[in-house]
């Protein structure tokens, strides 16, 4: 099964390497202060290598004509261990990006996570 699993990962490496982007997800964190008050702090992952996969423009335009999806749409493949949670932006060719899901792919159990993989969406905000 590890062996498996070195593999899957290994190919998970090519998927990404087709074409690897370097992202850095930015995550709204909760921290209290002093004083018992809840802010917002804004945290930055460290540079995280993945593939980001547009949508087939077909499928996004009959989504668009649909009513079905309002704003663009990308799949993410990203490294078994990636650093990596809904919710979390990022920037992308000029436009932001929410992570509206992301999955640990596996095989044989949840120990064995092979890759991770999800969606995100564009958002309307300045990107930085």
């Amino acid at each position: 099964m590890v062996g498996d699993i070195d593999v899957l990962r290994k190919d998970t490496e090519e998927i990404i390497n087709i074409n690897p982007i370097e992202i850095i997800f930015i995550r709204n964190e909760k921290q209290e202060d002093a004083f018992g008050n809840i802010k917002n702090i804004e945290k930055r992952t460290e540079t995280q290598r993945v593939r980001i996969a547009e949508l087939s423009h077909n499928e996004t335009d009959r989504l668009i004509q649909e009513g079905l999806l309002k704003n663009h749409v990308v799949n993410i493949t990203a490294r078994y261990n990636a650093n990596i949670q809904s919710g979390d932006k990022f920037d992308f060719c000029g436009n932001r990006y929410e992570v509206e899901f992301i999955r640990k792919i596996t095989v044989g159990g949840y120990d064995n996570v092979f890759k991770m993989s999800g969606k995100a969406k564009e958002i309307n905000e300045a990107t930085e």
